[in-house]
């Protein structure tokens, strides 16, 4: 039996396959050695068969496939009388969701707190844009992707645990002001709370323990904020009673 290591042409493996002269168990030995090889053997790109599927336009192919299969319109003079290979493209809609979809969905999982304007704030204020996520079918409707729903419910989730966890009284700006006033700091305004938190203590509102974002996205200070508020008052007393 002749053992061939050089490189064989497709044409040649497909008359191989067919040769009724090649014994059975030679065609046996070949089918067990390949289920015994290992995913980094079978991948390996020594023996990848590569092949190009090209448009005819004149430019050079890359000489190092093994074989370029080249599309030509059926009615052209050069596909007349050509033995042709056929590629099955099958395009896929992608499933598409509307917004009141989603919420549903997150809903069914036990967010019903959840809605279209916490949806609409997380990708606002959050992910700064749903592009991968969705796209518009006419020109003003948008529908989700598949892959959006992953995304909103990790959301939803981080979203409940920390409504779970929470304990302590929470504080909107506004009422940190009405409880400074309620300590006679009758001067004490928004415009104080900011230049407090913001410029004195410099508090990042995205990693601190003061505080934390409700499901509407809005910040909500702990009353473990409220001593910081108090020594402040205390220190610019003259100016805020």
């Amino acid at each position: 039996m002749v053992i061939q290591f050089s490189p064989i042409e497709a044409e040649q493996k497909e008359t191989l396959l067919h040769n009724e002269k090649i014994a059975d168990n030679v065609k046996n030995f070949i089918t067990t050695f390949e289920d015994t090889l290992t995913d980094d053997e079978i991948g390996n790109t020594h023996y990848a068969y590569r092949v190009v599927f090209a448009r005819i336009d004149g430019k050079r192919v890359n000489g190092e496939t093994d074989e370029v299969i080249k599309f030509l319109p059926a009615d052209s003079p050069q596909a007349q009388g050509l033995n042709a290979k056929y590629a099955l493209i099958k395009e896929l809609e992608k499933k598409k969701y509307l917004s009141k979809d989603i919420v549903n969905l997150m809903r069914s999982k036990g967010y019903d707190w959840f809605n279209v304007g916490e949806m609409t704030s997380f990708w606002k204020n959050t992910l700064r844009s749903r592009d991968k996520y969705g796209v518009y079918v006419t020109n003003n409707q948008w529908m989700w992707y598949e892959n959006w729903i992953p995304v909103i419910e990790k959301h939803c989730q981080e979203l409940q645990a920390n409504m779970d966890c929470q304990t302590e009284k929470a504080y909107y700006p506004k009422d940190v002001v009405e409880e400074m006033k309620k300590n006679g700091y009758s001067r004490f305004n928004t415009w104080w709370f900011n230049k407090l938190w913001e410029y004195e203590l410099q508090i990042d509102k995205d990693n601190t323990d003061y505080g934390y974002y409700d499901k509407y996205h809005r910040f909500v200070w702990k009353e473990s904020f409220l001593p910081l508020v108090r020594e402040f008052c205390q220190k610019n007393a003259t100016r805020l009673k």
